[in-house]
């Protein structure tokens, strides 16, 4: 059984086994989706490197800054025996979590200034009726799940007032993308 996440259990499609489809990993994962239930894809055709450029980009400017403020606040959203099982694995994995992020004030200056990278990177689409919005101006895609998915992420392990601020960077971008996309962003 595949033990990372995210991960998806199809029991509509079945492998050569007869058991259900299970899958590992964002990328792997959607390119799933769209070829199995193509009524809406998120990675248009024709774009995949653009996805995958996008995806690395995000990672190296913002999601590896924010990381080691997120992780160790995993556990408190988890139930008694996940907070266990992240807690140790992800000690293994990474070293002691409450070591992770010895200066919190310069890791969020770090990560504001990636999410200004990243808005910069949005603004050569025009800021015009919101084209600074989306990676593809008017169209959903992948890249566009690369951020929002830091962003909930946020929501899940942050306090309110630090996703407030967090909202507000860059002219209030990162507040506009939640809310442009808020029918999507359920947290279960």
């Amino acid at each position: 059984m595949i033990s990372t996440l995210p991960m998806i259990r199809d029991p509509t499609q079945l492998a050569s086994d007869g058991k259900p489809i299970v899958l590992a990993e964002s990328y792997a994962i959607i390119k799933y989706l769209d070829r199995t239930y193509p009524d809406k894809p998120v990675i248009p055709e024709g774009t995949d490197a653009l996805q995958t450029a996008w995806m690395k980009f995000v990672w190296t400017v913002v999601v590896s800054k924010i990381s080691p403020i997120y992780l160790p606040r995993g556990p408190s959203i988890l139930s008694e025996r996940a907070k266990e099982y992240f807690i140790r694995t992800r000690n293994e994995w990474l070293g002691p979590l409450d070591k992770m992020c010895p200066d919190e004030d310069k890791a969020w200056a770090e990560v504001e200034e990636g999410f200004s990278q990243v808005a910069a990177a949005l603004d050569v689409n025009g800021v015009e009726e919101g084209r600074n919005l989306q990676v593809i101006p008017g169209q959903t895609s992948y890249a566009d799940f690369v951020v929002l998915g830091v962003l909930l992420w946020g929501q899940t392990v942050i306090s309110q007032e630090k996703l407030d601020e967090i909202r507000n960077w860059n002219g209030g971008r990162w507040g506009k993308i939640l809310d442009m996309h808020k029918d999507l962003t359920r947290i279960v």
